[in-house]
């Protein structure tokens, strides 16, 4: 049996043979026509060279409205008058070729053009019907276009690019005319570029750098921008200094610091400024009596300072006002003369008997004040020695027994104070039970000899709790024999064979 072909499957090979047909005739006939075009071309060009041709152009052609008719087109018919006219050369076998030249080009134009009117028009009919009546054989045709136009639109390049420019084209002529939708696009990308900017830190930061750029570059080029910025700058910083007291101590701190580091980097900078400065105090001090007296007391005072603090200073000076002294002594009568006046009243005042006997007192009372503090020390001295005596009698009473009690469940040897009387009736009651009696029985009985009478502390508690103690031998701390190999080794030949060597460190606190 043959299967019948369906409608749609014939519709679909018939459109695939008219589409392979109109292939071949463009590229049959586009290079025919090419090569008619040229052909005309040529001929045209070579007549216009000849001068001769241009001056006797009285020869005239028609072409009738009949051969236009003859061509199939309707329109250039009905539209053209009885008769076009042009300028032709004399030579009439050259015109001929001509006529028939172009007689072939607009015969295939015409044509052409009417097609795809007619197809135009068709298409629209089938819209119209389209749309009146959307059916499923409809709608599955449009899915195909639709599948047809992303497919092409993703894989071909030259179609996306022709799309994109006409889309960019309707766009623009709609943005040019329609005020609305151009007020629309502004608040629309606003929008955007506000959601972008708070949400997205990258975009941010390169706004921020391209805004910065472009303001650098519109400073560095235009010249009434930068004079504005500069007058706008400046009354803004004057307000908000005179305004805003946080701002005015920040600024103060900042050129502190600012001429600090200009001032300890930059010697040209330093150097000015100290010549400045000299310059405005010393006119400072000339001009303002305040100003002169409170730099007089200034400098006393730290005369005063460093003359009390430093050593060497002190020193310095006393050199210097004896050298003085002794120059205006040797130099100058009067000086001389004040000196030994001076001399002799203070003699006079100082060394009389009442003022003899205070000093002697003074110097008695000194005496004893520091006899009295040498005994203090001493009775110290022996107070602490009396303590160090005693503590070192109490730690040797505790040192003379060593750790010389061995515990009965466990066998570490321990102190005094680690270590209770073992009595059996406190961990072997008659209320408890055999195996209860028999484990028990089995902790304290494990040691080396059964006549130790101690037990360490956290072994007792333990077994008051009928628990077993974590350090007893019978949980698995039984030390092996020593084989009779090691036994014959000496220390050092022990030391040597030994996997782990102890170190102690003795410390003195």
């Amino acid at each position: 049996m043959v299967r019948k072909k369906s409608v749609a499957a014939k519709v679909k090979t018939q459109k695939k043979a008219y589409q392979r047909r109109i292939a071949q005739l463009n590229k049959s006939c586009s290079w025919r026509v090419l090569v008619v075009v040229i052909q005309a071309a040529k001929k045209f060009l070579r007549l216009r060279k000849c001068k001769s041709c241009f001056k006797n152009s009285d020869c005239h052609c028609t072409i009738s409205k009949e051969f236009l008719i003859n061509i199939n087109y309707k329109s250039l018919s009905n539209k053209t008058n009885d008769n076009i006219s042009f300028d032709i050369i004399q030579n009439k076998q050259e015109f001929d070729d001509v006529k028939n030249i172009l007689r072939t080009v607009v015969s295939k134009v015409c044509r052409l053009d009417y097609q795809r009117k007619r197809q135009s028009e068709i298409r629209k009919r089938k819209r119209s019907v389209d749309d009146c009546s959307p059916n499923e054989s409809v709608l599955r045709k449009r899915l195909k276009q639709n599948n047809w136009f992303n497919k092409k639109y993703n894989e071909d390049l030259s179609f996306r690019q022709i799309r994109m420019q006409q889309k960019a084209y309707k766009f623009r002529d709609k943005y040019k005319d329609n005020n609305v939708f151009r007020q629309k696009q502004k608040t629309r990308l606003k929008k955007l570029a506000i959601e972008k900017y708070t949400n997205n830190d990258t975009f941010r930061e390169h706004e921020k750098t391209r805004n910065r750029k472009s303001a650098i570059a519109k400073y560095n080029n235009n010249e009434e921008f930068r004079e504005k910025q500069k007058t706008r700058i400046r009354k803004s910083t004057i307000d908000k200094y005179n305004n805003n007291k946080e701002f005015r101590e920040k600024e103060k701190t900042r050129i502190t610091k600012s001429t600090i580091e200009r001032y300890s980097n930059n010697e040209n900078f330093r150097e000015k400024e100290k010549i400045r400065m000299k310059r405005q105090m010393f006119n400072r001090y000339h001009m303002n009596m305040n100003f002169r007296q409170q730099q007089k007391l200034r400098s006393n005072e730290n005369v005063l300072f460093k003359y009390r603090n430093d050593v060497a200073y002190q020193k310095n000076i006393k050199e210097y006002a004896r050298k003085q002294g002794f120059t205006k002594y040797v130099s100058d009568n009067s000086k001389r003369l004040k000196k030994i006046q001076y001399a002799i009243n203070f003699y006079r005042n100082n060394y009389t008997p009442n003022i003899q006997k205070q000093r002697q007192l003074y110097n008695q009372r000194r005496r004893i004040i520091k006899k009295y503090n040498i005994v203090q020390s001493y009775s110290c001295v022996l107070k602490h020695q009396n303590l160090y005596i005693k503590n070192l009698k109490i730690f040797r009473d505790v040192i003379q027994e060593g750790p010389d009690y061995t515990c009965r469940v466990c066998g570490l040897a321990l102190f005094r104070n680690q270590v209770i009387p073992y009595i059996e009736e406190k961990y072997i009651t008659k209320n408890m039970s055999f195996e209860m009696k028999e484990r028990i029985q089995c902790y304290l009985n494990n040691s080396s000899s059964i006549e130790e009478t101690w037990i360490c502390r956290s072994c007792s508690d333990k077994i008051k709790k009928k628990e077993m103690p974590s350090r007893a031998i019978v949980n698995k701390l039984e030390v092996s024999d020593v084989p009779s190999e090691l036994k014959k080794l000496n220390d050092l030949e022990k030391h040597l064979i030994a996997l782990r060597l102890p170190f102690m460190k003795i410390v003195n606190l």
